[in-house]
């Protein structure tokens, strides 16, 4: 019992450090992701300058990764404003009921 007990203990583990990394690898992706595009663009209108196929094709690109941040800024803004309270009271109401395990209030 005690080895199914520790694997399941392990599992759980894995879980709860697999959904922590996928909530800070969200925000730091659209970091990455805002500071990326802004470079391109940045280079892109200086080659648009020196060869004008090159730049804006790199101009387009930079387009398109900002609008992949932008994306990612809602995808953040949901992770973080709804999920994570969620989780958070999800989690405080099971340690409640374990603590008062069917007590009542009493008015």
């Amino acid at each position: 019992m005690l080895g199914i007990g520790s694997g399941l203990a392990g599992l759980l583990a894995g879980v709860i450090c697999l959904v922590i990394v996928a909530v800070i690898g969200i925000g730091v992706l659209t970091i990455a992701a805002c500071i990326g595009s802004v470079v391109v663009l940045v280079y892109g209108a200086g080659l648009l300058m020196m060869n004008p196929g090159a730049g804006v094709l790199t101009l387009g690109l930079g387009v398109v990764g900002l609008g992949l941040a932008l994306l990612g800024i809602a995808v953040s803004l949901l992770v973080y404003g709804q999920f994570i309270p969620f989780c958070i009271r999800g989690l405080v109401n099971m340690i409640s009921g374990l603590l008062h395990h069917g007590r009542r209030k009493q008015a």
